[in-house]
C-alpha cells in the first residue's frame, strides 16, 4: 500500500492520494466541512491505514514519513492519532522482523 500525503494546514485537512485509488471523506476538507462522521473516519484512517502505512515503511526500509496533519488543525487530535498508530505500525513490524529466524547466508 502506497500512500501520498500533501500536508493539510492549521484549517485543512491534509490530501491522501492512495494506491487504491479511493481517498478518505474527510481528504482536503476544512475544518468547517467537516461532519462528526467524517472526524470518525479520520481516526478509523490512521488506526487501521496510518498502522499499517507505519508497518510497511519499517517492513520496507523507508524512511520515517513526515507527519502530513498540522499540529494545530482540529487541537492537534488528528496529528497526535497519526503520529502514535504509525509508529504502534513500525514498532509492530520491527518486533515482527526480530521475531523471525535469521536466514542463513549461502
Amino acid at each position: 500500500m502506497e500512500s501520498v500525503f500533501l500536508p493539510g494546514t492549521e484549517e485543512t485537512a491534509p490530501t491522501c492520494i492512495a494506491a487504491a485509488g479511493l481517498a478518505p471523506v474527510w481528504n482536503g476538507k476544512s475544518r468547517s466541512e467537516l461532519t462528526r462522521s467524517d472526524m470518525d473516519d479520520m481516526l478509523v484512517f490512521c488506526m487501521k491505514e496510518v498502522r499499517q502505512i507505519g508497518h510497511d515503511d519499517y517492513r520496507f526500509g523507508r524512511p520515517v514519513r513526515v507527519n502530513p496533519f498540522h499540529r494545530r488543525y482540529l487541537h492537534g487530535m488528528p496529528h497526535l492519532y497519526f503520529k502514535a498508530f504509525y509508529q504502534i505500525g513500525r514498532k509492530d513490524a520491527a518486533d515482527q522482523m526480530s521475531k523471525q529466524p535469521a536466514l542463513l547466508a549461502a
